[in-house]
């Protein structure tokens, strides 16, 4: 089973084993990372009345998610580590800290619900917009009979957890696994054919919103779940195993939101095992492009962490990257090559099947000339065994192959705007 390669293969039930074990090997040093990057005064923002038991709480909630992840590794742990990403480098001021500080909260108090009764330290946190608790480990809300954004704390003894508003408004509730407890839990929506849940805010994860005050329903956006279900078609026509290592490796997917314009497509993946983040679009395609994309980076990240390339310890030197205007780690950029060429690949398949529209051979001839700029830098200024050499060997033969596909596509006009385009993404790289 290749991670570091371009195409995707058949998982088998041998593949799964292995998977499972290389993703608990990784999110098990992510965190430890993680962890020791924390301390009292990142807590403190919001939460400085118990940063010291948030402390304590997610040393034994990353204890508690890596002993389920030995059964689950998909499912469990992924949470956890995400939250404590979002502590660390929140994407804007205290209130994205603190909102992820919630989740985390609420985490441990629903974590802790696996544990043998005793006595332990209460957790404080507050319910969402709709006056639930999300359980991200089991991907279930907890609807409680309180009003949105409540603080509640939650007290663990002999008899489980209970939880009560800290106003003292409101009756007190016992909190369980499964169908113990007061509150029936409703599981979140999954998407038809992944089989994964679906979230469609990011608000749930302890996230701002990206793109608040975005495009209207009526601006040509498809529904978030109906998009993807059509990505999932077109993937299961045209590249089938991409849908295996979805399945295999995201835990969820997640709306960032509707943009303000049907022009944007974002996504984002922040390790491998975590939720793909993807923003609402009019074209099932792009979703299919982005979750190629994404899935690539979580192939990857798995596949790094072993240190195959000289490029993974090398935090001193930056390069120009093609697709990105700032200067990047080399190791980044060999991300950018690994994922781009991937999803040329789809729109080539997609090509042959007369499934994309003439703009798409613009975006892919884009792509390949980065993808072409990409893999020049990497054979100049990076190293490595045996493996290394394989994943190069690889990447070329395949960059080759489109090469072949695309050069006919290329007219006079077409191959000034890419040498102008070009010429000015180095420029600005060097000013940057």
């Amino acid at each position: 089973m290749s991670l570091g390669g371009v195409l995707f293969e058949s998982i088998d039930p041998a593949g799964e084993v292995a998977l499972a074990a290389r993703l608990l090997d990784y999110r098990r040093r992510l965190f430890d990372t993680r962890i020791q990057a924390l301390d009292g005064d990142r807590l403190s923002a919001g939460f400085a009345d118990q940063a010291g038991a948030v402390l304590r709480g997610v040393a034994e909630l990353c204890a508690w998610s890596a002993a389920h992840s030995r059964l689950r590794p998909r499912t469990e742990g992924w949470a956890a580590s995400l939250i404590l990403h979002r502590i660390l480098f929140p994407a804007s001021a205290d209130r994205a800290r603190g909102a992820a500080l919630r989740n985390l909260c609420t985490l441990l108090a629903l974590g802790a619900l696996d544990e043998e009764p005793g006595e332990r330290a209460p957790i404080t946190t507050t319910t969402d917009g709709a006056g639930a608790l999300v359980d991200l480990h089991s991907c279930d809300r907890l609807p409680l009979p309180y009003p949105p954004h409540t603080r509640i704390e939650c007290r663990y003894g002999a008899g489980g957890a209970v939880c009560r508003p800290l106003d003292g408004v409101g009756p007190t509730v016992r909190l369980g696994r499964g169908a113990a407890g007061d509150v029936e839990r409703v599981p979140v929506a999954r998407a038809r054919g992944w089989d994964l849940p679906v979230f469609e805010s990011l608000v749930d994860l302890g996230f701002d919103e990206e793109f608040p005050g975005g495009g209207a329903a009526g601006d040509g956006f498809l529904p978030f779940a109906a998009s993807l279900t059509g990505a999932h078609d077109l993937l299961a026509a045209l590249w089938p195993e991409v849908v295996g290592w979805v399945r295999a490796l995201a835990p969820a997917l997640v709306s960032m939101g509707r943009p303000g314009s049907t022009s944007v497509n974002r996504s984002e993946t922040y390790e491998a095992g975590g939720p793909i983040f993807l923003a609402e679009v009019d074209d099932p395609f792009k979703h299919a492009e982005s979750l190629v994309h994404e899935i690539q980076h979580h192939r990857f990240r798995l596949w790094a962490a072993t240190e195959p390339l000289a490029s993974v310890r090398d935090e001193a030197h930056r390069y120009i990257s093609p697709y990105r205007p700032d200067l990047r780690r080399l190791v980044g950029v060999h991300m950018g090559v690994h994922a781009f060429a991937a999803v040329n690949e789809l729109r080539l398949r997609a090509r042959e099947r007369g499934l994309v529209a003439p703009r798409a051979d613009r975006a892919a001839l884009r792509s390949h000339f980065a993808n072409l700029f990409a893999f020049r830098t990497i054979v100049e200024h990076d190293g490595g065994g045996e493996e290394a050499r394989r994943y190069a060997g690889e990447l070329a033969r395949r960059l080759l192959d489109h090469h072949r596909l695309l050069e006919p596509l290329l007219t006079p006009a077409t191959r000034a705007a890419v040498d102008e385009y070009f010429g000015r993404h180095r420029a600005q790289a060097i000013e940057h």
